[in-house]
């Protein structure tokens, strides 16, 4: 893989925001988008690939102490292929943060 390119647009919808909750939940985010995406694959061996996808991305923050101090998250970004089923390709990402010293 040389380089990964993909350029996408569409709406999005804020779910949840600080506040909307309460209690331990009071400051837990929740978003989603979802629109079309032009995806391009160079590959250095083998040959390129582009396509027209569909594109959808969560992301959830749930600040556990403190204003995040300790976080747990996740993000996913899919990019579904309109021309063939099986081309599929999504990242996620999924952890515990922790707030160490301002912004480091």
């Amino acid at each position: 893989m040389k380089l990964r390119t993909a350029l996408a647009s569409g709406p999005g919808y804020q779910f949840l925001d600080r506040g909307d909750l309460s209690g331990i939940f009071k400051d837990m985010t929740l978003w989603a988008e979802a629109g079309a995406a032009y995806f391009n694959e160079d590959f250095k061996l083998a040959d390129d690939k582009a396509s027209t996808r569909g594109r959808w991305a969560v992301k959830w923050n749930w600040p556990l102490w403190g204003t995040d101090q300790v976080s747990l998250y996740h993000f996913q970004e899919g990019f579904q292929s309109l021309s063939n089923s099986n081309d599929l390709y999504v990242t996620a990402d999924t952890g515990l943060r922790f707030k160490v010293w301002g912004g480091l």
